[in-house]
């Protein structure tokens, strides 16, 4: 996750430094990097706080 969002911030500095123009040949990263980070989202940690959730509110507290 860190690796993608790392890419992700190298374009966005590339294409500052660049007048706002998205480097040549670079026009792939930012979705990449968008990808991967998600796909590393779902298969890691992120999740969890969710189930953490679930778990630890009562019944009461929860939808049908």
């Amino acid at each position: 996750m860190t690796g993608s969002l790392i890419a992700m911030g190298f374009f966005y500095m590339l294409k500052r430094n660049n007048d706002g123009l998205a480097p040549e040949g670079l026009d792939w990263l930012p979705i990449t990097s968008l990808g991967i980070f998600i796909f590393a989202f779902a298969f890691g940690t992120g999740p969890l706080a969710y189930t953490i959730q679930g778990e630890i509110l009562p019944p009461e507290a929860k939808g049908t």
